[in-house]
């Protein structure tokens, strides 16, 4: 028979992007704060909020009747911080409660007052909470559109406390719906964000998810070198709980690699700190796989002594499924034994648990151990009902696997379909941007056109008006010009009048003279009279 590993998968699920103490000391330094903050003011909004988100942690009714103060008195204050921190918190305790409506609603408010004052950190924070919801009502495709939105917002914000739980969330959900390989690559991406924020306290956490999702997809080296890592980093940050589970995983790799000292080596560490600590769960748990690997290497006295424990525990526990595996184990090595009447009464007592739990797979194996039992007995017709159970479940088992592929294939599609829509609305507002921005230019353009065409037509007026101021300077200084030019003028032939009329006279007194005196032939023919 076999049964599949255990394997314990530390998931950060349903967690706020800040961690705060949650021991009664803070919560009662809270309150101190509270009372000191008497007046009606926004430090008792924010007062009053810290000590709802605190108690959101365990008591969701007495965080949600500060949130509702806070609230109230937000709204007195027009303070939409408040508002916004007290629907958050309400959304959180909605869910919490399982009120699913009211938990979208408050959460919505939240997110809508975040955008108008376009805190895009706290806007991731809200669609990480609002994501959580999703994957708590099973809606995987929302639930990792809503954690993908809240990631690239915290990215572009560099809110990476917000985007390390977001991918974790996230990984986990890929997941569980089977899509491993971008489960890996979320998980990859929040260890570089962790080793950014030097958080060495959940660097553990996210090297152990990620060898037990290795493990998960058949790289159970790459599985084993991942949960030594964490191993490495619980030593000087102890975490019990979860160095248990490391330690387990360790030993289900080392025994899957073949390597069964190494195994029993980390199952045996894992023994000594689940009696220190009293988990006895994670004990039968141990004990039910170092059977297992005792049956591997074929010492079925061993088996059954470690699968006798594990039965043991459990059934002090009253934990029916740890206890009809464990039981299991036992029958399947009484039969490799060949006592077949042991294993037969082991199988028959927990018959019914295993059809009480209605788990296929189990159903499966429960049937497969009667057939070989029956073969065993020799009681060949009780064997052929047996193996028709074995097929029937079979088939069911091979049913449920193809619908876990249908559905993972149906969410990738739902998914691809939903970041495409985003994608086209991003590109949309995209265009819508990149228009208004082409309007708000060319309404610029225009704008700046006007303003010149003003400037120019103010410039001509202003050089026309200077022209014309000039042109009529220019023509009282020409009609002076002219006037002066008419005084000259005047003056000048009052000149001319008077020349003419010396000249005259002097014409006048020459004609006299000429009258007067003798030619000059006279004059010389009187002087050449003398001469003779």
């Amino acid at each position: 028979m076999k049964i599949k590993t255990y394997i314990l998968l530390f998931i950060f699920s349903f967690i706020s992007f800040e961690l705060i103490s949650q021991n009664s000391v803070v919560i009662e330094n809270l309150k101190r704060e509270l009372n000191k903050h008497t007046n009606e003011d926004t430090l008792r909004v924010q007062a009053l909020n810290d000590l709802a988100w605190e108690l959101s942690f365990y008591d969701f009714r007495a965080s949600s009747a500060y949130c509702s103060q806070a609230l109230n008195l937000s709204y007195i204050l027009n303070y939409d911080n408040g508002r916004a921190e007290a629907y958050n918190v309400l959304g959180n305790n909605a869910r919490s409660l399982n009120n699913i409506d009211s938990a979208f609603l408050f959460l919505g408010k939240a997110l809508a007052i975040r955008k108008k004052q376009g805190n895009k950190t706290k806007q991731a924070a809200v669609l990480l909470n609002i994501a959580n919801i999703y994957y708590q009502e099973k809606k995987y495709s929302d639930a990792i559109v809503k954690y993908s939105e809240c990631i690239k917002l915290a990215n572009e914000n560099n809110a990476q406390k917000v985007a390390l739980v977001a991918l974790t969330n996230q990984a986990e959900t890929y997941r569980y719906i089977g899509m491993e390989s971008k489960a890996l690559k979320a998980l990859q991406h929040a260890l570089a964000i962790n080793k950014n924020l030097k958080d060495s306290l959940q660097e553990p956490y996210l090297y152990s998810t990620m060898a037990a999702l290795l493990q998960q997809m058949g790289d159970i080296s790459a599985a084993s070198i991942n949960a030594k890592k964490a191993l490495s980093l619980l030593d000087k940050h102890p975490d019990v709980f979860l160095k248990i589970a490391v330690l387990n995983n360790l030993g289900s790799f080392y025994r899957e690699l073949n390597k069964p000292d190494s195994a029993l080596s980390y199952f045996r560490n894992a023994i000594v700190l689940e009696e220190e600590n009293e988990d006895s769960l994670s004990l039968s748990t141990t004990n039910t796989s170092i059977a297992l690997l005792y049956q591997r290497q074929g010492q079925w006295d061993m088996a059954l002594r470690f699968s006798e424990k594990a039965r043991n525990i459990s059934f002090r526990l009253k934990d029916t499924v740890s206890f009809y595996n464990a039981t299991l184990v036992m029958a399947d090595n009484y039969i490799q034994k060949r006592n077949y009447k042991k294993a037969l009464a082991l199988a028959l007592e927990v018959e019914e648990m295993v059809i009480i739990g209605n788990n296929k797979k189990s159903l499966f194996e429960m049937y497969d151990t009667f057939a070989s039992i029956y073969k065993g007995l020799n009681q060949q017709e009780k064997r052929a009902q047996a193996l028709e159970k074995v097929i029937a479940y079979r088939d069911s088992v091979l049913t449920d696997e193809n619908y876990k592929i249908s559905a993972k294939l149906n969410v990738e599609l739902d998914v691809y379909g939903k970041e495409k829509e985003i994608e086209l609305l991003s590109k949309s507002a995209q265009l819508q941007e990149v228009e208004l921005a082409r309007q708000k230019s060319a309404r610029n353009f225009i704008t700046g056109i006007a303003v010149l065409f003003g400037l120019i037509v103010l410039v001509i007026i202003f050089f026309y008006n200077k022209i014309r101021k000039s042109k009529i300077i220019i023509n009282k200084q020409k009609d002076r010009v002219e006037a002066q030019n008419q005084i000259i003028s005047n003056q000048k032939q009052l000149v001319e009048e008077k020349q003419k009329e010396v000249l005259d006279s002097i014409h006048y007194a020459k004609r006299i003279q000429q009258s007067l005196l003798p030619t000059e032939k006279y004059i010389h023919r009187i002087i050449g009279n003398l001469k003779n």
